[in-house]
């Protein structure tokens, strides 16, 4: 299952990822429409970071910032497939 993936993740990861800095989501749809012949909505930005949040590849450090993890880093590097994101998306917590 990919829920978490929309045609925005890949952009937005590879954003907070070059830039190494928190990002508000309208920085990152800025900065998308400065960088992409076709930037997404900002709404699917919204869904992407949702979804990447969801699936442990960004946090939120301050309320209305995003940052990469370093699974979000190791999946942007080609380091971790979809497949093993959904395996530990599906893991259930630790009760």
């Amino acid at each position: 299952m990919t829920d978490w993936k929309n045609s925005a993740t890949e952009p937005v990861l590879r954003l907070l990822a070059e830039s190494d800095l928190a990002l508000s989501a309208k920085s990152i749809v800025h900065n998308l429409g400065e960088q992409l012949e076709r930037p997404p909505s900002r709404a699917t930005v919204h869904r992407a970071l949702s979804g990447a949040l969801n699936a442990g590849l960004v946090t939120q450090p301050e309320g209305t910032l995003y940052a990469i993890t370093d699974t979000g880093r190791d999946y942007v590097a080609g380091n971790l497939s979809m497949s093993e994101i959904e395996v530990a998306e599906d893991e259930e917590p630790p009760t």
